[in-house]
């Protein structure tokens, strides 16, 4: 399996993350300096946009990459099913391979493709785990059609259950909202108030610059809407797999 791919959208992401992030936190510092515009606050929602696809996309591809490592690689042999990874070699005999399915998605853009989003397949094994295969998988036809040989117990293809669908599409909508409401509070009320006070006895006056925004209520904020920035993109990714998988999937499972 090539996660070798998975290096650069993984240092990308990553990187496109932290220099938004470090942006967003220089805007905002400076937010209570200066009076609101709005321009300043859809600034401030691209850059959010930016750091959280980039945080999304680079720790999916580390982790994975960290998890699986460069060399993992996957056997069908007479006697079993191997697996190895960067931590493990795992392998079961055939009696032990409960089922698989498999999904290939033809009209995948170039991006997906490199990452191996343009096939998906899950083999179940007795102890409950489940390998994934995906497009970056050498030659997965030929790995899958060898499995399919090695376990003929077919059963009729089977197509998701649509209210998941719908289940995805309305939790992703909420958490837009509220990742939507929390990005205008915080852009409207990044200003401040001026409060003049003149020192008695003097021709001094003071300004305080009071920020409508406390700290504290300004770092939860943003918590806030990076978490639900997070659940927003999470669930939309859900509902078009979901979508997706309306058509009919190959499967097929032993007892």
């Amino acid at each position: 399996m090539d996660n070798r791919r998975r290096w650069p959208a993984a240092v990308i992401g990553l990187a496109v993350a932290a220099v938004a992030g470090l942006i967003l936190l220089a805007v905002l510092a400076d937010s209570g300096e200066q009076p609101y515009q709005r321009s300043h606050g859809r600034g401030i929602g691209i850059l959010i946009g930016f750091a959280l696809s980039g945080l999304v996309i680079g720790s999916v591809q580390l982790v994975q990459v960290i998890r699986r490592g460069t060399n993992e690689y996957f056997e069908v042999r007479e006697g079993g099913l191997v697996w190895n990874t960067a931590f493990a070699l795992r392998q079961w005999p055939w009696e032990q391979v409960r089922g698989m399915w498999y999904r290939q998605a033809p009209g995948t853009t170039a991006p997906a493709a490199y990452l191996g989003l343009d096939f998906s397949a899950s083999i179940t094994v007795a102890d409950g785990r489940k390998i994934r295969i995906n497009g970056l998988t050498s030659d997965y036809a030929t790995l899958t059609s060898n499995v399919l040989a090695k376990q003929p117990t077919v059963v009729t293809p089977l197509t998701q259950r649509m209210y998941w669908s719908w289940l995805w599409l309305w939790l992703g909508l909420g958490s837009a909202a509220v990742f939507g409401t929390m990005v205008t509070y915080t852009a409207l009320n990044s200003g401040y108030d001026e409060v003049w006070t003149e020192i008695p006895g003097t021709a001094i006056t003071e300004v305080e610059r009071i920020p409508h925004l406390s700290d504290g209520a300004l770092t939860l904020l943003v918590i806030g809407a990076i978490v639900s920035g997070i659940a927003a993109l999470t669930f939309t990714i859900l509902f078009f797999q979901a979508m997706r998988g309306q058509k009919p999937v190959g499967r097929y499972g032993g007892p």
